[in-house]
C-alpha cells in the first residue's frame, strides 16, 4: 500500500518539477534543452557529478534583468 502511494506521488510531482526547472532556465535566458543535456551528462560517472554541481550552481544564480527570449 505504501509503495503504491509513493509511486503515485512520484508520478504526480515529476511533471511540475521538470516545469519548474525549465522555467528557471528560461529565467536565466537559457533554453530548456539544457536540462536534457544535464540528464544525459549525468549518465557518465565523473562528468555527471560535475554537471550536477554546475547545474545546482546555475540554479542559484540570479535571473537575467529585463526581458529575455522566453
Amino acid at each position: 500500500m505504501g509503495a503504491g502511494l509513493l509511486g503515485i506521488f512520484g508520478l504526480a510531482t515529476i511533471i511540475p518539477g521538470i516545469a519548474v526547472i525549465i522555467r528557471r532556465l528560461h529565467d536565466r535566458d537559457m533554453s530548456g534543452w539544457w536540462y536534457l543535456g544535464v540528464i544525459v551528462a549525468s549518465m557518465i560517472p565523473i562528468v555527471g557529478m560535475l554537471a550536477g554541481i554546475a547545474f545546482l550552481v546555475l540554479m542559484f544564480l540570479p535571473g537575467t534583468p529585463g526581458p529575455n527570449r522566453f
